[in-house]
């Protein structure tokens, strides 16, 4: 035997294996194909929640049974999914936990990656797979287990197991012992100097399944977007495997569309009523009043699932999920469901869809997560008025729930939250926050004995307007279909007392979705759902001023010498007091029922307008009570023995700020005292009505005498 042969043997066969130890191992292609849902999101959105980002996966070498998933364990390993949104800013809710990728400070979300589609009944294995309950494994957790697989060592944090269990290469918690491993990766994003754009989840379970027969499914689920101008939006996955890593996820497309942006939303006022401040108005018209002016305030959604619940139900109680868990928690996103109608019967079957919920996939928050739930809203869709400019001396309500009309309230389901679909909101707060709690039931209030239809009946609220005339009222919705969009509608009513005749504006309101993002006021930047700012104010009521507005079409203070002139002598009268009591003479006499003295025409050559005329400053009376004339000269309507109106000539309004004002002129040139002759004549003052076909631009009501 030649030893040094047989040496020289050995040690090519050493440098072999040495060369190959040193290869850099290509990863085998597990092929997989993205896709996703593509939703309408509301532009006004700042917490939208796109379509699921699915990755499905077939295929690749066979597993070896009972190996960790982790770096150099045959046909199994790991990877690291990033999933961005073209640049479009992630609003998940965020818990700073001091984790970092590549040297990236991170939050972690409540945005979940689920694997196998937890939840979802009728799995081909129990315990596994769509058969399994959710189990989280939290960013920190992910990061912790990243560094040991990296170095070659099974992870303990959230370890995973390739198993073959009825023929079905599942992912278990240990190597032989049943029990499914955490199928739900916590997703984390860079902190806001790194921008939050992308989606990070760490360490994640690569398995094959050892056929194109069975598939392998990971879901993104409860992500959030700013979804801002951007028309649609697009997102891309990226898949990095772990150091030596021998299996791959192989992407056979990486971009897909997850959603299309459009208005959530129109609104309108309708206005009625227009009685006037003199009288009083009541909710109900007692002996003596009018109906209160009102407003009908209409949401209508830009589109189907506009307007959506907190959650969605799966039986006839309450949709109110708590923090412990919750209905609404399968991978898909659909359920099945059932109510009783609002006036009895038979239970009716529905199918229900996540896109018609504010929440996502609801999970208990797991420990360590720095999250308080995921997936989980804050409260459905809240519609907004925002009133300005509201009067203080009268009084303000807006109806408790949506109603069909001005007469009637929309038909209560049976247990309102109930799977029933027909649109429901109830109000949930008239002041700052929005974000106030909600518990599902009609505050106290009154019932609205409505003339026009006394045996309905809507409930209302008063509203508690500030200093400076505002009020905000919203609503929750709790009861919405998946169709057909469902439009809203809500009913405020203005009523006041005549006595003192209250001054003021008509009031106007912004109508949008609530609560506003932002830091200040009522806003916010934690709620969810959270929307930008609402719409341009518009009139809210039809409020006619408690006046009576007399015209003079012909006044006179010309000169007819040096020391002669016209001159228009004028009386005002409230003829309020009657032997009918129309206007009762009040204990204490108002300071507010004078008249404003308008002047219009020419006459000299100084204080013209830009029309070449003479306009001498509006004059203010003194307060004329029910039963008082007041009589002035119009060259010196206040009597001061200056005459600051002489020269001039034109016509002259007295806005009086009562009703049943009267006047009389009487016009004489001043001669009858020297010669004893002299013309004059009297006219009656026109009372300005607008209620013929020929209208001015103002609310102007007045007595017509037909004479």
């Amino acid at each position: 035997m030649n030893l040094r042969r047989v040496l020289t043997a050995f040690a090519v066969l050493a440098l072999f294996v040495g060369l190959a130890s040193a290869q850099v191992v290509v990863p085998t292609p597990i092929n997989c194909s993205v896709s996703a849902a593509v939703p309408t999101l509301r532009t006004q959105g700042v917490v939208e929640r796109p379509g699921d980002v699915v990755i499905i996966c077939t295929g690749g070498p066979t597993p070896v049974n009972g190996n960790p998933l982790v770096v150099g364990s045959g046909a199994t390993d790991r990877a690291t999914i990033a999933i961005s949104f073209s640049g479009v800013p992630i609003t998940n809710a965020t818990a700073k936990d001091g984790i970092s990728i590549n040297s990236v400070g991170q939050w972690s979300t409540d945005a979940l990656l689920l694997i196998d589609e937890p939840n979802e009944p009728g799995g081909p294995v129990a315990g596994y797979g769509q058969s399994a309950g959710i189990t989280v494994c939290t960013a920190s957790a992910q990061a912790a287990d990243a560094a040991e697989t990296a170095a070659g060592t099974p992870a303990t944090n959230c370890p995973a197991y390739a198993q073959l269990v009825d023929n079905y290469w599942v992912i278990a918690a240990a190597a032989a012992a049943p029990g499914h491993a955490a199928n739900a990766y916590q997703g984390s994003t860079p902190s806001a100097s790194g921008g939050q754009t992308v989606l990070t989840f760490q360490d994640v379970p690569v398995l094959s399944t050892g056929s194109s027969a069975v598939e392998r499914v990971y879901r993104l689920v409860n992500t959030r977007l700013n979804v801002g101008s951007n028309a649609s939006i697009t997102a891309t996955v990226t898949v990095t495997p772990n150091p030596n890593a021998i299996t791959t996820l192989n992407l056979t497309n990486n971009s897909v569309s997850v959603g299309t942006a459009a208005s959530g939303l129109t609104t309108s006022v309708l206005t009625v009523g227009g009685s006037s401040l003199c009288a009083s108005t009541d909710l109900g018209p007692a002996s003596g009043k009018t109906k209160a002016n009102s407003a009908l305030l209409t949401f209508t959604p830009g589109f189907a699932n506009a307007f959506k619940t907190q959650a969605l139900p799966l039986s006839t109680v309450l949709a109110v999920v708590n923090a412990a868990g919750g209905l609404q928690n399968a991978a898909n996103g659909t359920y099945s469901a059932s109510y009783t109608p609002s006036g009895g019967g038979s239970s009716v079957a529905v199918s229900l869809a996540s896109t018609s919920s504010e929440s996502g996939v609801i999970v208990a928050a797991a420990a360590g997560s720095g999250i308080a739930s995921y997936g989980l809203a804050n409260s459905g869709t809240r519609l907004e008025a925002k009133f300005t400019g509201l009067n203080s001396n009268a009084t303000y309500y807006v109806s408790a729930v949506n109603v069909i009309d001005f007469a009637d309230p929309a038909v209560a389901p049976a247990t309102i939250g109930d799977a029933n679909p027909t649109p429901y909101a109830v109000w949930a707060g008239s002041s700052a926050p929005e974000t106030a709690t909600f518990s599902f039931g009609l505050p106290a209030g009154t019932t609205l004995a409505d003339a026009v239809a006394p045996a309905a009946g809507v409930p209302v609220v008063k509203l508690s307007p500030s200093s400076s005339g505002g009020a905000e009222a919203y609503w929750e919705v709790t009861n919405t279909g998946s169709g057909t969009p469902l439009i809203f509608a809500f009913y405020a009513v203005y009523s006041n007392v005549a006595s003192p005749p209250p001054a003021g504006t008509d009031g106007s309101v912004a109508l949008g979705f609530a609560p506003t993002n932002g830091t200040s006021g009522s806003q916010t930047s934690t709620w969810v759902p959270r929307f930008t700012g609402i719409g341009a104010a518009v009139p809210a009521f039809v409020v006619v001023p408690c006046q009576t507005t007399l015209l003079f079409p012909f006044v006179t203070t010309t000169k007819v010498t040096a020391t002669q002139h016209w001159d228009t002598g004028i009386a005002i009268a409230n003829t309020g007091a009657d032997p009918w009591n129309s206007v009762p003479i009040p204990t204490t006499p108002s300071t507010t029922t004078f008249c404003t003295l308008n002047f219009y025409g020419s006459g000299v050559s100084s204080g013209l307008n830009s029309a070449g005329q003479f306009t001498p400053p509006s004059v203010q009376t003194p307060p004329i009570g029910p039963g008082q004339t007041y009589a002035f000269d119009a060259s010196d309507p206040l009597s001061t023995g200056t005459y600051p109106n002489l020269g001039f000539a034109g016509y002259m309004f007295a806005v009086c700020n009562f009703q049943f004002a009267h006047g009389f002129a009487y016009i004489e040139d001043g001669a009858g005292d020297t010669s004893g002759v002299g013309n004059s004549m009297g006219y009656l003052a026109l009372v300005v009505d607008n209620t013929g076909p020929l209208q001015r631009a103002a609310a102007l009501t007045g007595e017509n005498l037909s004479n």
